[in-house]
């Protein structure tokens, strides 16, 4: 196996990578200048550029990013190997002994996931994160199995959020954002809406949507992107 093109990484960076990818999705595709990890109905991407110029992209199993969420911590290094049909982790803690995982690869090409990224959005949204998300989780009281989603209405500097189940009730609440635009509406799965937010730090996010039925996009002022369904 031959180093990957970023051999050596921080391991508190690999770990919050991680602990994303346990988040969002059963496999994840990792390439040369970019990590990219993505899921359906849901779609998250990081960027981190490299310094090397090795590259290649494997699909990593699942069960590797599990033992790897176990063992790393947030010192030392990492080193990344990778041949045809299997990767190896070598965890360079700093103090103590040096730990290995090796793995088989999937096999395959991972699915064009950049296929569901809007390209253009009609509408952009400065939303601020933790308002957002403490409304969403009081909506959420008031969704079920068969009815699992929550509107958004936009309209000018304001957004309605209603959540409405025959068999538990209504819920409505209005939080400020800046936005200009036309007024709209679109629906989304309360839990999936809120999973970046709470992964996420930063006081604002940047909502692109292009309609009521296209996928919709959380942006913020760095390298990340996050696509959702309706």
């Amino acid at each position: 196996m031959k180093p990957l093109a970023w051999r050596r990484w921080p391991l508190q960076l690999l770990a919050w990578l991680v602990s994303e990818v346990l988040l969002l999705v059963s496999r994840a595709w990792t390439g040369v200048r970019p990590l990219w990890i993505g899921a359906t109905p849901r779609l998250k991407q990081r960027v981190y550029f490299a310094n090397h110029g090795s590259h290649g992209d494997f699909i990593v199993p699942t069960k590797a990013i599990n033992e790897l969420n176990r063992l790393l911590t947030e010192n030392g290094k990492i080193e990344i190997l990778f041949g045809e049909n299997q990767v190896s982790f070598t965890l360079v803690p700093g103090t103590g002994l040096d730990t290995v995982i090796i793995s088989k690869l999937v096999e395959g090409s991972y699915p064009n996931y950049r296929q569901v990224i809007p390209a253009e959005p009609q509408e952009r949204v400065v939303v601020p994160r933790e308002e957002l998300l403490h409304a969403l989780r009081r909506a959420e009281i008031m969704t079920s199995d068969k009815s699992n989603s929550v509107k958004l209405t936009f309209a000018p500097n304001q957004v309605l959020i209603t959540a409405n189940t025959p068999e538990v009730g209504e819920g409505k609440e209005t939080i400020a954002v800046n936005y200009k635009g036309k007024e709209f509406s679109i629906a989304f799965n309360p839990v999936y809406l809120m999973d970046p937010l709470k992964a996420l730090e930063q006081d604002e996010v940047f909502l692109e949507l292009i309609d009521e039925l296209s996928p919709g996009v959380i942006k913020i002022a760095e390298p990340f992107l996050y696509v959702i369904m309706p």
